[in-house]
């Protein structure tokens, strides 16, 4: 009689467990984020003569699944900045140039970083370009 009652509780068991649904979590989608994707990320500027200027050009495309925006791009003191403005969708491209004033550098080699403050995750991207200063 309990050898019964032992296998009855176990086929119960056994059946409880074989016809329980299993929960799956289910995750709220990702929100859309746009992506800075550069053809180059870090331009060689070769050397340069001490005084003189570097006009560089970096192109870029939206690999992101939103609209990207560009608010600001900041670097050091030697050099200015401009950039595509307004929406870039997605799949489009976009252009940030520099312009390197060599003029107050030290001689030899100089790495430089470019940073990007859009609407990406995380907030600032950067790009960089590296060089010799000499005489």
């Amino acid at each position: 009689m309990k050898s019964q009652f032992v296998l009855g509780f176990l086929c119960l068991l056994i059946l409880s467990c074989s016809t329980t649904k299993k929960e799956t979590e289910v995750l709220p989608p990702s929100p859309p984020v746009p992506i800075m994707t550069f053809d180059k990320e870090t331009i060689d500027i070769g050397d340069i003569k001490r005084g003189d200027t570097r006009a560089i050009e970096y192109i870029f495309t939206n690999t992101g699944n939103a609209d990207l925006e560009i608010e600001l791009v900041t670097a050091c003191k030697c050099t200015s900045t401009d950039w595509t403005r307004g929406i870039i969708a997605p799949g489009e491209r976009g252009k940030l140039s520099v312009v390197f004033d060599s003029k107050d550098q030290k001689l030899g080699e100089l790495g430089k970083t470019i940073d990007i403050i859009a609407n990406t995750d995380p907030i600032v991207v950067e790009c960089f370009f590296v060089g010799n200063i000499v005489r």
